[in-house]
């Protein structure tokens, strides 16, 4: 995908920024208590957010996507790209995942999506050209293997690997388009998704697996 001449990388960035400052206006007010429809609007936002910075970066690195060894890692080349400049697209309601808002300084900007700060796995190695149907960021899974899987908790606060407390998990696909899908059933066990009503199949296709960019997990004790 590439930034419409019409419109300039600035204004882009600027455009995103709003979008994300008033989402966080919206359903950020202290005693706010949100029902679990404007959670998951909240995090679909988020996600588009990440999506379209990573567009972005895509647009000035000739359609290759930010990378590293976790999405960790990845996520922080958006902000060295001057991109992004706030870390809250990378968190997520009732998630243990909780940017500090603290990002370090330029260049390296070493402090941002620190472990324990970012919400969304991402595959590796996909880019602009890729198959629209892959997934490209979607809520952490158990683990980093494809395909991915979750967890239907017993309550609403998001662990790792954690899906919603309806069974539903956010996935953003390489065409730029995000859904919220459903678990296959079975609470407790990790689960996939059900199969896409359109094409009958995984979107985590296990016949091409892909690597998944994990997120970090925060240092515990001293």
């Amino acid at each position: 995908m590439k930034i419409p001449c019409s419109i300039s990388r600035a204004e882009w960035v600027t455009g995103s920024l709003a979008v994300v400052v008033l989402g966080l206006t919206l359903s950020a007010s202290p005693g706010d208590s949100l029902s679990l429809k404007q959670k998951q609007t909240k995090a679909i936002s988020n996600c588009r957010q990440i999506i379209t910075a990573v567009r972005i970066y895509s647009a000035d690195h000739a359609g290759e996507h930010p990378t590293g060894s976790t999405a960790n890692e990845a996520f922080r080349a958006l902000f060295r790209e001057t991109i992004v400049e706030v870390e809250d697209i990378f968190g997520c309601p009732d998630s243990m995942f909780k940017p500090d808002g603290v990002i370090g300084k330029a260049p390296d900007f070493a402090d941002a999506v620190k472990p324990g700060e970012n919400h969304w796995a991402m595959t590796a190695d996909l880019t602009d050209s890729s198959s629209n149907s892959i997934p490209l960021v979607y809520e952490n899974p158990v683990k980093a293997a494809w395909p991915a899987k979750w967890i239907t908790p017993a309550e609403e606060a998001k662990s790792k690997g954690a899906a919603w407390i309806d069974g539903t998990v956010i996935v953003g696909l390489n065409d730029s388009s995000v859904r919220l899908m459903k678990l296959l059933p079975g609470k407790g066990s990790p689960m996939g998704l059900e199969l896409d009503p359109k094409t009958g199949k995984d979107i985590f296709d296990p016949s091409a697996p892909q690597t998944i960019l994990d997120v970090e997990l925060a240092k515990k004790g001293p």
